[in-house]
């Protein structure tokens, strides 16, 4: 009876160690997730417009870009602006 219990409990614990092992490894990609898109955003931890030309941007999507950018922007607000290009239909 004993033995059962014990046999019982360690099978217990070795699913409670499995399961948090899931939930680390699943923490961990949602972790390198964020810091891969915090890295897009602010490259060597600094602000994107001071490392990317504008160029490319320009190339890509034409003549109206600029002032698409400028209808978009809020000189006085302190926070950032996220713009994200919309996908062909």
């Amino acid at each position: 009876m004993r033995a059962e219990e014990v046999k019982a409990v360690a099978g217990l614990e070795q699913w409670e160690s499995r399961l948090l092992r899931a939930e680390k490894q699943k923490h961990e990609v949602t972790i390198n997730q964020l810091r891969t898109l915090k890295e897009k955003l602010f490259p060597t931890n600094g602000l994107q417009e001071r490392t990317d030309n504008i160029l490319p941007y320009l190339l890509k999507y034409g003549d109206d870009f600029l002032s698409d950018i400028k209808s978009m922007l809020t000189p006085f607000d302190p926070g950032f602006e996220i713009l994200q290009a919309q996908e062909d239909q």
